[in-house]
């Protein structure tokens, strides 16, 4: 049995009704259906039952489709027919699917030549789902006949099976099941592992080398000669094209030790002396030529050989770069990184910073590997201000007589962004540390009551010194966590979905803020809602200003960034109570309202339900 709740509520005006009386019958009868307390249906309740002291209305029941009269001291409310009870997902998703072909802006088809049929060149739409893995596949369109393939959305079922799928080590047979080769983040205690089609771990190495998984050794143990080298060190791998290196050398925090560029050039960090070898450019023409990793035994951790297993160029066990080179190198200055490292940065306004619930971010730590997750949610900012405050915008400061003090605080008296004001906010202290005019300090925003633009900005530099010019409109380079080596969530633009424009910008510089080749980000776009209130329809639905806003931003995120972003409007518009409330909500093209604790704001439940997106985006990528 599935359990019921509602809250009891006069129809014309939504007021609640505490204590109201309700009646549960079989649907098209008189006859009074059992209801239970529990989903055992050991704890008989009364028929009729009542409301408690908030109107709440709670219980389970045996009957597959019921009616539900409500009556209130005097007032009785029109009967609520023929409410399901039995195979709920079923039902819920059958009507979402009937909801999705009649959605006013018909993104959601049976094909892609029906959605091709229905879309505009650069509007996205999606298309029934062709495994029960996914829920529905994402597409751009490019033309009247073509369609770019975005990414897939998983399905609830393939979701709920994560804790299931992280798991080290699961038992049972692996019989008639596909295996592969995967590479694990070190996090996970293991440097990779032999997986089933399902992910279930068939054989593993550790990283302190042993191996584990569901064998019999003849002896009961395991000679692992090979595996003498220092797991710190570093290792060769092939990259994505897209990073500009067609493999490199890395260490285990993804800088580059040596990289060979697509272009044919390698790029490394050496020192040249006595005995230093000099390199020139490979060419462009690299046939015939692979990387591959070496036994220890060769003298060698690595190489790129021809087809004859000649050495053009390799790592020796002392660490040593050799090759056939005839030139001086020039000098390279600094490592590149390769890669942002696993901590997380959550960017964004209250829908990151959540505080009055259990936020995504909380219930994202247990679904992915140990890291350290940054709030970095003030509620009530901006795009803009989201964006400066992370180093992906400019905010402008001039300072009282254009003068640094030799110590303690002086006044802002002009900002061109109030990267620490808020509309949430109107008492109490922001701080932000970071760099003006070359002096490191804090920067304070005081809260006024009349307004952001009342708001008192000050600067207090760390250590005392000399007095300092400071021109007016200095930029503030503000600290960032991670120094630009974090991955990021990015999620802003609900609070200025009114200027879709300036979101693009804020978006594309938080990208830029990573200063790794390649990119560890997720988007997700802002969501829309409305009045809660039981039986008033949405303001922001289908065909309002905030709407097309809100598609033209979804549309314009999946065509730049691809399957970086998640669409959270449509995401959780799956999860709906099928209530009559959540399915209006949910053909107008906005979040239920049982995931919403008021017009916009995520209750725990709907937090759990974007953690687990994010967790599926981070685990498949292996970040």
């Amino acid at each position: 049995m599935q359990p019921i709740q509602f809250f009891a509520a006069r129809a014309e005006d939504g007021v609640l009704l505490p204590g109201a009386t309700v009646r549960v019958l079989v649907s098209g009868s008189e006859t009074l259906a059992p209801l239970f307390s529990d989903a055992a249906a050991t704890v008989v309740l009364a028929n009729p039952m009542h409301a408690d002291a908030s109107a709440r209305v709670f219980f389970y029941t045996t009957a597959a489709r019921i009616d539900i009269q409500i009556g209130y001291a005097g007032y009785r409310a029109p009967l609520l027919q023929g409410i399901g009870t039995s195979d709920p997902v079923d039902m819920i998703n059958a009507e979402i699917d009937r909801l999705n072909r009649d959605m006013v802006d018909g993104k959601v088809h049976a094909t892609v030549a029906a959605g091709l049929l229905a879309t505009v060149d650069g509007q996205s739409f999606y298309v029934e789902p062709t495994s029960p893995d996914i829920s529905r596949s994402l597409y751009v369109r490019v033309s009247a006949t073509e369609a770019r393939h975005v990414s897939d959305d998983p399905s609830v079922s393939y979701i709920a099976e994560i804790d299931v799928r992280t798991s080290a080590v699961e038992s049972g047979t692996f019989n008639g099941l596909e295996l592969r080769f995967v590479r694990l983040a070190v996090e996970s205690g293991y440097t990779w592992a032999l997986v089933d089609s399902v992910g279930r771990m068939a054989l593993g190495c550790r990283v302190d080398g042993s191996l584990v998984g569901k064998f019999m050794l003849r002896d009961g143990t395991v000679d692992r000669n090979t595996l003498k080298l220092d797991l710190d060190g570093f290792i060769a791998k092939a990259l994505d094209p897209q990073s500009g290196y067609a493999w490199a050398v890395i260490d285990t925090l993804g800088r580059i030790g040596l990289a060979l560029r697509v272009d044919g050039t390698v790029t490394g960090k050496f020192l040249l002396g006595t005995g230093a070898v000099p390199r020139k450019a490979l060419g462009a023409d690299l046939s015939g030529f692979i990387a591959v990793q070496l036994s220890p035994e060769s003298g060698y951790v690595w190489a790129v050989v021809d087809a004859v297993g000649r050495i053009a160029l390799g790592i020796t066990t002392a660490g040593k770069t050799v090759g056939n080179f005839d030139i001086h190198i020039p000098d390279v200055t600094g490592i590149e990184y390769l890669k942002p490292v696993h901590d997380l940065l959550c960017v964004g306004d209250s829908l990151t910073a959540n505080s009055s619930q259990v936020t995504w971010r909380e219930q994202l730590a247990p679904l992915i590997s140990a890291r350290t997750i940054v709030n970095g949610g003030i509620g009530g900012q901006t795009s803009r201000q989201i964006a400066a405050r992370f180093g992906a915008g400019t905010a402008l400061l001039t300072v009282t007589d254009n003068q640094i003090p030799a110590s303690g605080s002086v006044t802002i008296t002009a900002l061109s962004t109030l990267l620490l004001s808020t509309p949430a906010t109107n008492s109490g202290t922001y701080t932000l540390k970071g760099t003006l005019g070359g002096i490191h300090g804090t920067l304070t925003c005081t809260h006024s009551e009349t307004g952001d633009e009342s708001d008192v900005y000050t600067f207090a530099r760390d250590t005392a010194g000399d007095a300092r010019y400071s021109a007016p409109k200095s930029p503030f380079v503000p600290d960032v966590p991670g120094d630009g080596f974090y991955t990021e969530i990015i999620w802003m633009g609900r609070n200025n979905l009114d200027n879709i424009e300036q979101i693009k910008a804020d978006i594309r510089a938080m990208v830029g803020v990573q200063k790794t080749v390649e990119k560890r980000y997720l988007i997700i776009t802002p969501p829309l809602g409305g009045n809660p209130t039981p039986g008033t329809s949405t303001g922001e639905g289908v065909g309002t200003a905030t709407y097309n806003s809100c598609v033209a931003l979804e549309d314009w995120a999946t065509t730049e960034y691809g399957d970086r972003v998640i669409k959270i409007r449509e995401w959780l518009m799956q999860f709906n109570d099928g209530s009559a409330d959540d399915l209006d909500d949910v053909a107008k093209g906005v979040v239920p309202r049982s995931l919403r604790l008021d017009i916009i704001h995520n209750t725990t439940i709907s937090n759990g339900h974007i953690a687990r997106r994010i967790a599926y985006e981070i685990n498949r990528r292996s970040w």
